[in-house]
C-alpha cells in the first residue's frame, strides 16, 4: 500500500517526496512492521481545540512526539489539505535514558511504535515523521519554506533547551500563527519552562498565558 499525495500548503505546491527529511516519506509507513496500537502519552486537544476553531490552521509542527498520540489529535482537528509535522530524535528525553524509568522500555521501538500508531488511526497522510533534533528540523524546514500556523512545544525541559527551542521556532510561524507548549507547572511557577516562555514573551512584547499545564502567547 502507498501513502503517496501532493500536499497543497500555506507555501504552494510541494510533492511529498521533495521534502528531503531523514525517514522518505510516505515511504517510511510502507516500511513499518506495524506493532499493536499503543498510544502511550499526553494529549491536550481539549486546549487545542479553540485555536482550530478560532482560527484558519492548516499547517502544525509538534516538537516532541514520543508514540503520537498528541499529533494524532492534532491531525484529527485538521481539515483534510492539514498537515503535521512530527519533529523528533524518538531517542528519549534524559530522564528516559534511567533504566528505572516505567518509560525507558519503550526506547528500542518508539520511532516503530509512533509510526504504527498513525497507521492504525488512518493519519498517514497528514502526519510527516521529521526524525531530527528541534534545531535541526526548524532549520531544515525554513530551508522549505514552511510557515506553521500553529506550533506545540514539548521537547526537552530544561531552560536552555527551552528557551533556544522557543527562539529557534518562533520565526517559522506564520502571521497570527500560535506558539504554544506543555508542562507548564513543571518545577513551579519559577521552573525552567515557565521562566523560558516568560522571559521570551517579554522581549517580544507577547501576552503569556497559561491553564493547567498548557501555555500559549497571544
Amino acid at each position: 500500500m502507498k501513502y503517496l499525495v501532493a500536499l497543497s500548503l500555506s507555501f504552494g505546491m510541494l510533492s511529498a517526496d521533495n521534502y528531503g527529511f531523514p525517514d522518505p516519506y510516505p515511504e517510511v509507513y510502507d516500511h513499518c512492521e506495524i506493532l499493536p496500537l499503543n498510544r502511550h502519552g499526553w494529549y491536550l486537544h481539549n486546549q487545542l481545540r479553540p485555536f482550530f476553531q478560532n482560527k484558519e490552521i492548516k499547517t502544525v509542527v509538534e516538537v516532541g512526539v514520543w508514540t503520537g498520540n498528541n499529533a494524532i489529535y492534532l491531525a484529527e482537528m485538521l481539515p483534510d489539505e492539514g498537515v503535521v509535522f512530527a519533529v523528533d530524535h524518538w531517542l528519549g528525553s534524559r530522564e528516559h535514558q534511567d533504566p528505572h524509568n516505567g518509560e525507558h522500555s519503550l526506547l528500542p521501538t518508539l520511532f516503530r511504535q509512533f509510526l504504527s500508531n498513525v497507521i492504525h488511526t488512518g493519519q498517514t497522510q497528514k502526519i510527516i515523521p521529521v526524525r531530527l533534533a528541534s534545531v535541526e528540523a526548524a532549520r531544515k524546514l525554513q530551508e522549505l519554506h514552511i510557515r506553521a500556523d500553529l506550533i506545540y512545544l514539548d521537547a526537552d525541559h530544561d531552560y536552555p533547551s527551552v528557551i533556544q527551542d522557543i527562539e529557534t521556532w518562533y520565526p517559522l510561524l506564520s502571521e497570527g500563527g500560535v506558539l504554544c507548549g506543555d508542562d507548564w507547572c513543571l518545577g513551579g511557577p519559577n521552573g525552567d519552562i515557565a521562566k523560558a516562555v516568560r522571559e521570551f514573551g517579554e522581549r517580544q512584547g507577547l501576552k503569556v498565558c497559561a491553564e493547567g499545564e498548557f501555555w500559549w502567547y497571544e
